[in-house]
């Protein structure tokens, strides 16, 4: 066996230098080494300046840095300029500095990316998924690892996602992608083998809608969503046909922690004041609730208590939400012109003609005083 020379006298002092200074074992540093042997004969005082700017730029300690390093090595060899021209671009999409931060920390490969190849990253993703540029830098500002997919695999899952859910086309994929686009962090094999080994008791025509209406199912384990499923049962005490149904209007509902139900309805129950039976049957009714904040149902609650007060058949929150559940989902905004309309003499002069007035016709009651 031929033994490893050993190292100069300065190249070690320069690899000992290293791993005090990003808090290394030997072992990493040696692997660091064996990867990045520049590291080795760059000057001692360059790698001590080096490693200090570029934590400064990256808000990053020593300690994590040296991580980042273990990981994406070159981004030792970048100098200042280049690292601070690469995360200036990456603010381009991700404005918020700490997210920013987070996002590298977690993604130091986000460093890598060409300058250019990065932008023509994002424009090709955005128009895979029928997005503008504005809209897709909105969704990589709170999903950054999104930097990472470009158009192709952007195609790639339009194109598993149209067959195994039998759409016209790709392209009919594209609101599903466009709703949950870290689909894209994952293979669209593995995506679609979870699609097909889903076993929620309905027929396949049904669980094509419901991952329609919440693409955000097709990231969840089939034990997972089971799992809520029959916790959420529990919760709200349903029997099986029953919690079927509640599915069937609020998929959604499937990506819900059942201890988390509980939650909502308990601050559910404490803000409007009723009972929490009166709140199960609200959630069973108009499941959107379980995503609500309890202090804008409330809000809607007394919104509607307002306009029957005006009309002269004065309601308490456990009747409104017995008679008018139906409601509760529109906006506070909704709600407010109702209530204009009832104290100026407008509109129908009934609680369900009020609530149900169209916004297209709520305008012409007011003009028509």
């Amino acid at each position: 066996m031929t033994d490893v020379p050993a190292l100069p006298s300065p190249a070690l002092a320069r690899r000992d230098l290293a791993a005090g200074l990003l808090q290394l074992t030997a072992s990493e540093v040696e692997g660091l080494v064996r990867r990045y042997p520049v590291l080795l004969r760059s000057a001692s005082a360059t790698v001590a300046a080096k490693i200090e700017s570029h934590c400064a730029i990256l808000d990053v300690t020593p300690a994590e840095f040296g991580r980042m390093v273990l990981v994406r090595p070159v981004i030792l060899g970048y100098t200042v300029e280049n690292l601070l021209e690469r995360v200036h671009v990456l603010a381009e999409f991700v404005p918020n500095t700490l997210r920013l931060h987070k996002a590298i920390r977690a993604n130091p490969h986000l460093l890598m990316i060409p300058v250019e190849r990065l932008r023509s990253r994002v424009v090709g993703v955005a128009e895979v998924l029928g997005l503008s540029v504005v809209d897709y830098g909105r969704k990589i500002a709170t999903q950054p690892a999104l930097l990472q997919f470009g158009p192709e695999r952007a195609r790639a899952h339009g194109e598993m996602l149209a067959s195994v859910l039998g759409l016209p086309s790709p392209m009919a994929a594209r609101p599903l992608l466009a709703r949950n686009p870290m689909l894209l962090s994952e293979l669209p094999a593995s995506v679609a083998a979870r699609f097909g080994a889903f076993a929620l008791d309905v027929p396949p025509a049904a669980l094509v809608r419901m991952v329609t209406r919440s693409p955000h199912l097709l990231s969840r384990s089939p034990a997972t969503l089971k799992s809520h499923r029959d916790g959420v049962s529990d919760v709200l005490g349903l029997l099986e046909g029953e919690m079927q149904e509640v599915v069937r209007r609020y998929p959604a509902v499937l990506l819900m922690r059942p201890a988390m139900v509980a939650m909502k309805i308990e601050q559910l129950t404490h803000r409007l004041s009723v009972s929490p039976e009166v709140v199960v049957a609200l959630a069973v009714k108009q499941p959107q609730v379980l995503s609500a904040v309890p202090e804008r149902v409330a809000e809607k609650v007394e919104a509607i208590a307002q306009i029957a007060e005006e009309l002269g058949v004065p309601l308490d929150a456990a009747c409104i939400l017995r008679r008018y559940y139906g409601s509760i989902n529109n906006s506070l905004a909704y709600f407010e012109t109702r209530l204009l309309l009832a104290r100026q003499g407008l509109g129908p002069r009934w609680m369900s003609g009020l609530l149900g007035l169209s916004n297209a016709k709520a305008p012409a009651a007011r003009q028509s005083r």
